[in-house]
């Protein structure tokens, strides 16, 4: 904030029981007392950095991550990013998941995305922004299917955020190949307004050979 960096918001609610509070577990058999502290928690987290945010993932990984919902239902969902626009009105908010290039058509990965976006915005969920998170290894997608997926996409009219990119392969030459023509794809897209990268230095990064910098601050060809 003292150098007039936004940050990032990452994230209220991850819908499985691997990845939320422990005290939520002793409540699986009351969904009534569940979804009231599930509120709870996001009111809390906006009330104390909302006002600190530019934008936050209210959401993440439903196409994997469900049990909350299972419990809760689906309109849960919706009840949530009104619970976080309450607390933190002025902060984006975003969907987040990992499979926006994830196949096409019905049963695909790409199409629970897709309906998941759509049924946010018929709720009348304040849904600000997509994110899609750009973890790739050997194999990326090709740059005109990352341009027909976001075309796909952009019908709904919110931006689009690469949110968490990297690449993870031992080919260097094709790691700094791809992340030039990715990011070249994605930033001639118009409703892609940003992208953040999920780490730099290999000393501190999910994937270390993702990294930009190795351990002793040398500079990767990507």
């Amino acid at each position: 904030a003292a150098r007039g960096i936004p940050a990032r918001g990452h994230v209220m609610v991850w819908p499985s029981w691997r990845y939320l509070p422990r005290s939520l577990r002793a409540l699986e058999d009351d969904p009534s007392a569940l979804g009231t502290a599930v509120l709870a928690h996001i009111a809390d987290q906006g009330a104390a950095l909302g006002s600190r945010l530019a934008e936050w993932d209210v959401v993440n990984e439903t196409y994997a991550h469900h049990q909350l919902l299972d419990l809760l239902g689906r309109d849960a969902m919706a009840d949530w990013f009104r619970a976080a626009h309450a607390s933190a009105p002025l902060t984006r908010l975003y969907y987040n998941d990992y499979t926006l290039f994830s196949g096409e058509g019905p049963g695909s990965p790409s199409q629970h995305f897709h309906d998941t976006v759509r049924f946010l915005l018929d709720q009348g969920a304040p849904l600000g922004g997509i994110g899609e998170q750009g973890h790739f290894g050997g194999s990326p997608p090709p740059p005109p299917r990352v341009l027909e997926a976001l075309d796909r996409f952009a019908v709904f009219g919110l931006p689009i955020q690469i949110t968490e990119f990297d690449i993870d392969t031992s080919d260097t030459e094709l790691q700094a190949a791809y992340t030039r023509d990715f990011l070249t794809a994605v930033f001639s897209h118009p409703a892609v307004d940003s992208v953040m990268c999920w780490g730099f230095w290999e000393g501190s990064h999910w994937k270390p050979r993702a990294a930009f910098w190795t351990r002793d601050w040398t500079l990767r060809p990507n």
